[in-house]
């Protein structure tokens, strides 16, 4: 077995920092308009100064101005969570099981946020018909964060069967259409 050396395992942390910060960077660029990313300078300036351009760029690209790892201390890390809405942002650069935790939160959010236009509005939301909405989606998913996991369960399999149901009277509604029957 071949022995890792401490230079390696620097450069394994570094690297992994590098793509959790890249990763952080491409969720953020995904919520903003696409001819405006999120740049380094941008987050030193909402840093307040506690972090630099440069120290931004050596974490995400893994190697410091010498080509060394990079090596940023748990308070550098938390602030660079911080950037992100993370309030443990050391242990999200340091802990496999909880940047897995919050990646998948990320994401989800993400998904949210994808049904909301610049100025806030739901897209697609129409005017009041009786109809359920976008905002009545989000309102259910709101009231259902605060269920228990079986409870969660119980609703996840109920939204799944009147999916189906839905689907099956699509699919019968078209096929009478077909058959000239107006029912």
């Amino acid at each position: 077995m071949t022995e890792v050396t401490p230079q390696e395992t620097a450069q394994r942390r570094a690297d992994v920092i590098a793509q959790r910060l890249a990763h952080l960077i491409g969720l953020e660029n995904a919520r903003r308009d696409p001819n405006s990313p999120v740049g380094l300078a941008e987050l030193a300036k909402r840093s307040g100064g506690v972090l630099s351009e440069s120290a931004l760029r050596y974490m995400r690209r893994g190697r410091g101005a010498t080509g060394a790892p990079v090596n940023p201390t748990v308070d550098t890390l938390d602030a660079v969570g911080r950037l992100f809405g993370l309030t443990n942002g050391a242990a999200y650069f340091t802990s496999d099981a909880q940047a897995k935790a919050v990646n998948r939160q990320l994401e989800a959010l993400n998904s949210l946020a994808s049904l909301r236009g610049p100025s806030g509005a739901v897209i697609g939301a129409e005017v009041e018909t009786g109809d359920a909405t976008p905002e009545a989606s989000l309102g259910l998913l709101a009231r259902a964060t605060t269920l228990s996991p079986s409870n969660l369960q119980v609703l996840t399999d109920m939204a799944q069967r009147l999916m189906e149901l839905e689907e099956e009277a699509a699919g019968n509604a078209i096929g009478r259409s077909r058959n000239g029957d107006s029912k």
